[in-house]
């Protein structure tokens, strides 16, 4: 009876240990399960980072009294609308037309990539800028910023202006959406085109 009982506490023993064994194995398990799932959760935070729709080939139409002031067009827009300043962002280029109350087109903007302020109502174009008005002047540069409030350009980087009999180059720049009046800041030379 002796042998038989401490044959019955050895398996107890056992018993114990392997239920011990299971139950670490198992704390483990779930605090490793646990831990991955945190890092999981805290990844909503970086979900503003990511944009809330994204859209191809797209036309935007900017209006002002019922009248259209001008046309976008990009082959991608991505919209960043969960952002503390929501943007609009054209990562692969964008093709601006600019209307008169007439429809008739007044200037033309191209660059590689913009990002527009919906709020703010400003776009900023930037790398290889092109804004041509509707008597052929072409202005250059890698960033410009269209303030639709103001209904103007600006830009803080350097510029080049090609008319028919000169091209004016400089760093900074204001004008009209229209690109009939515009301002050379800081003129760093004046050349003569000749026919």
């Amino acid at each position: 009876m002796f042998t038989r009982m401490s044959w019955c506490l050895f398996e107890f023993k056992n018993l114990l240990r392997a239920q011990l064994f299971f139950a670490l194995c198992f704390t483990i398990f779930v605090y490793t399960g646990c831990r991955e799932k945190t890092e999981t959760i805290t990844l909503p935070a970086q979900l503003d980072s990511l944009p809330t729709e994204t859209a191809k080939n797209i036309v935007v139409l900017y209006n002002d009294s019922s009248f259209t002031k001008a046309r976008i067009v990009a082959p991608v827009m991505k919209n960043f609308s969960m952002r503390a300043r929501p943007f609009m962002e054209m990562p692969e280029g964008v093709n601006m037309t600019f209307y008169n109350d007439s429809l008739q087109v007044t200037s033309t903007l191209t660059a590689k990539y913009a990002i527009n302020y919906d709020v703010e109502k400003i776009m900023e174009a930037q790398k290889n800028v092109v804004v041509v008005n509707e008597k052929g002047d072409k202005l250059e540069t890698e960033r410009l910023v269209w303030d639709s409030n103001k209904a103007m350009f600006w830009s803080d980087k350097f510029v080049r202006i090609t008319r028919k009999d000169e091209i004016i180059e400089g760093t900074g720049l204001e004008a009209n959406e229209n690109f009939s009046k515009y301002t050379v800041k800081n003129i760093t030379g004046i050349l003569s085109v000749q026919k």
